[in-house]
């Protein structure tokens, strides 16, 4: 009787922890909630800052032109003038050769739009390109030491209309450099086949894919999708809002880092990596396909995500294409029938098979990095804002 009387009360007891474990997730659900409330608000702010600043630099024609744009012309806040259409039609580039001579930092700077960061293919020279609707973006190049400054200035237009911010080719020398540093205030970022000991990339609000980079990267991107593909060496990954894939073809020995705020987030590790892997995920699901070393092991793997899933996998390509196909059951008459997959994760997992594919290409140097770039972001349906149909290729 007493040893039924014990079993209640750990019962008991077991409830009440739970119950309370319960209402602490909830209240930490809560705290981070309102925090990222607290980040949305100010990504919004900003964005409003930058829109406003575009506006007060752009002043509208007068005169008897003004307002009287042909019928279905009109731009974000009216109709459109004509010299507005006029100057939309054509892009107007401005550009300028940097030398690297001696160079192992670049701090590179840009206000708005497209920016693309990689080194130079066989028969470029090094230099910056930039091109914009409205007028001619300003470039400012300045060197102390070793140290590069590179700064791209929108004079005039408005940077939140699609294909009105500046889009911008940085090509740097083919030596490896010490540091990579990118600010850009609003739009995608591209960083393809860069290596330097340290890359830190941080974006007020858009996007960031880097494909076949080399060092120690650390990406913040605070309101918008991040993608780090075929990365070999140390990463950290943070989204205020968004969904972040890292994807690593080469481990090094350190932490790597994931954190998202509101977004799902992904990490694929080479089959047979030894990775310590520690998930965390405040409301949303956390997937661990990969198996973790001990505590122990030189390299770390910490994802946490406060709203969304969280997934660890290796970067296997069969293994996506193994999903392709589908698992099999086995009907009570011993007839192999196929197990019935969604439609959506049956294309997630072809597009994964594709974008594999395309890695394997890439570090087998069939594919440049561009090429690569272009042709993932044509499996996944690019939905983020586009500044510019093609690269700039006005550099010889």
């Amino acid at each position: 009787m007493a040893d039924t009387h014990d079993e209640i009360e750990r019962a008991l007891e077991e409830a009440r922890r739970a119950r309370e474990d319960a209402d602490r997730l909830r209240r930490e659900a809560k705290i981070e909630a309102d925090r990222l409330k607290d980040e949305a608000r100010r990504a919004r702010d900003e964005a409003r800052r930058l829109r406003d600043q575009a506006r007060s630099e752009h002043k509208s024609p007068r005169g008897a032109s003004a307002g009287f744009a042909p019928p279905g012309a009109a731009g974000p806040h009216g109709p459109r003038t004509r010299s507005e259409q006029d100057d939309s039609a054509t892009a107007v580039t401005a550009q300028q050769d940097v030398s690297f001579a001696g160079i192992k930092r670049v701090q590179i700077d840009q206000t708005a739009g497209k920016l693309t960061v990689r080194p130079c293919k066989e028969g470029e020279s090094p230099g910056v390109l930039s091109s914009s609707n409205k007028a001619a973006p300003e470039i400012t190049v300045t060197r102390d030491g070793d140290q590069l400054h590179i700064e791209v200035k929108l004079t005039k237009g408005w940077i939140f209309r699609r294909r009105q911010g500046a889009t911008t080719l940085i090509r740097i020398g083919a030596e490896p450099l010490d540091q990579v540093k990118i600010d850009n205030g609003y739009g995608d970022t591209e960083v393809h086949g860069v290596t330097a000991g340290d890359i830190r990339v941080n974006i007020g609000a858009g996007s960031f894919q880097g494909i076949l980079n080399r060092g120690m990267l650390d990406v913040n991107v605070g309101a918008g999708k991040l993608a780090v593909l075929s990365h070999s060496g140390l990463a950290r990954c943070d989204s205020g809002t968004g969904d972040v894939l890292l994807d690593i073809a080469e481990v090094a020995e350190g932490e790597y880092k994931v954190d998202v705020g509101l977004g799902r987030a992904e990490v694929r590790l080479p089959t047979g990596a030894q990775v310590f892997i520690k998930l965390s995920s405040g409301i949303g699901k956390s997937r661990l396909d990969f198996p973790s070393a001990p505590e122990s092991a030189p390299t770390r793997l910490r994802l946490n995500s406060g709203i969304g899933e969280c997934v660890v996998k290796p970067r296997d390509p069969s293994a996506a294409a193994q999903a392709t196909a589908g698992a099999s059951t086995v009907n009570p008459a011993g007839q192999q029938r196929p197990q019935r997959t969604s439609r959506a994760a049956r294309a997630s997992s072809r597009r994964e098979a594709e974008e594999m594919r395309v890695l394997q290409m890439l570090e087998q140097g069939k594919i440049t990095p561009q090429d690569a770039a272009d042709l993932i972001a044509a499996l996944q349906g690019s939905s983020q804002p586009q500044f510019d149909d093609e690269e700039p290729t006005l550099f010889s």
